[in-house]
């Protein structure tokens, strides 16, 4: 079985992983794969929500891919409300299996939250009991169906706009003085948007992940006035260089 995941904080890392591990599956990251691709057998599809629906990286995946699977299954993790995303993805694949599962938020910009490591903790091992629950149901191959309809049609333009300003992110990012031009945010970037020379380059095809600015080990980047002051979002239980 392979499990396609994206993950710009870690947290549908964590959680593919861990499904990887119960079900004997592979791990294919999305930001790797080109061209078109044909699902054969059992597969799965792990990734976060942003902003009441799928990065844009995964839409195009979806996009690609040439359902043959004889059953497929859909998590996505998710920190506040994750609105129609569902019925977004299900207009893309109809997966035989949907769940959520909340996860600590990794939204650095737009939250006003200074210290989250307790409540995190409390999040972290409620989504660990959620993971084996779903575990159990994907080997009895469950299904699933959550459509969310008029959720889907109300916030997307929400969604639309959310993606627009992801794209033209690049006018937001610069670094401070803690900056040693150290190549890490250039390394860990899934979509290889950074370039790093005598000073760091941001290009067009941000997907908004933020893993940059949080995973910083010098928290040398901002986005504009927004992230000034904040601590960084880090999901301790991976290795960000392994994703």
């Amino acid at each position: 079985m392979k499990i396609y995941y994206f993950s710009g904080s870690g947290n549908s890392y964590y959680i593919a992983q861990k499904i990887a591990k119960k079900t004997k599956g592979t791990l294919v990251d999305i930001a790797k794969i080109e061209g078109t691709l044909v699902l054969e057998e059992k597969v799965g599809v792990v990734v976060p929500c942003y902003a009441f629906g799928v990065p844009d990286i995964v839409i195009k995946f979806l996009k690609r891919v040439e359902d043959k699977s004889t059953y497929s299954f859909f998590i996505l993790t998710y920190a506040g409300y994750y609105g129609g995303t569902f019925k977004q993805v299900d207009n893309l694949m109809s997966f035989n299996y949907n769940k959520g599962i909340k996860m600590p938020g990794s939204d650095t910009v737009f939250t006003s939250k200074k210290s989250r490591d307790e409540k995190n903790e409390g999040i972290y091992r409620i989504a660990d009991e959620e993971v084996g629950k779903i575990i159990k149901e994907i080997k009895t191959m469950k299904e699933n169906k959550i459509s969310r309809s008029f959720e889907y049609y109300l916030l997307l333009p929400v969604y639309k706009l959310a993606m627009w300003y992801f794209r033209g992110a690049k006018r937001g990012f610069k670094t401070n003085e803690k900056c040693t031009l150290c190549g890490f945010c250039e390394k860990i970037c899934p979509v290889g948007n950074i370039k790093v020379g005598d000073k760091v380059v941001w290009s067009n095809h941000c997907e908004g992940c933020l893993r940059c600015i949080n995973y910083c080990p010098f928290e040398a980047i901002e986005y504009k006035k927004y992230t000034r002051g904040k601590l960084r979002f880090k999901n301790k239980r991976i290795d960000i260089s392994e994703i």
